[in-house]
């Protein structure tokens, strides 16, 4: 089970933006500060400043941060429904 238009959702409202789905990563990005680079580099740097952390692969960082959402239940990032992102 995906909850993309969840996680979308969370960014559309937290950028203003209606884009497709990595554009509204994209722009939430931007919106972090994050580095400009490859998508999954990019979010590894999200991830790791939202949870204050340094992973170095994209995998374990999507699944720690999925567990951090606990009130989601979210087991992965794929189960991650409405999240919370901490600042900008």
């Amino acid at each position: 089970m995906s909850n993309d238009g969840d996680r979308q959702q969370v960014l559309r409202t937290s950028t203003g933006k209606a884009l497709d789905y990595n554009g509204d990563w994209l722009a939430k990005f931007d919106a972090n500060s994050i580095a400009a680079g490859d998508y999954n580099g990019r979010l590894l740097a999200f991830i790791n400043a939202q949870l204050g952390t340094s992973y170095t692969e994209i995998n374990g960082a999507m699944h720690a941060y999925a567990l951090s959402q606990t009130t989601t239940g979210a087991k992965s990032f794929k189960e991650l429904g409405p999240f919370t992102i901490v600042g900008g």
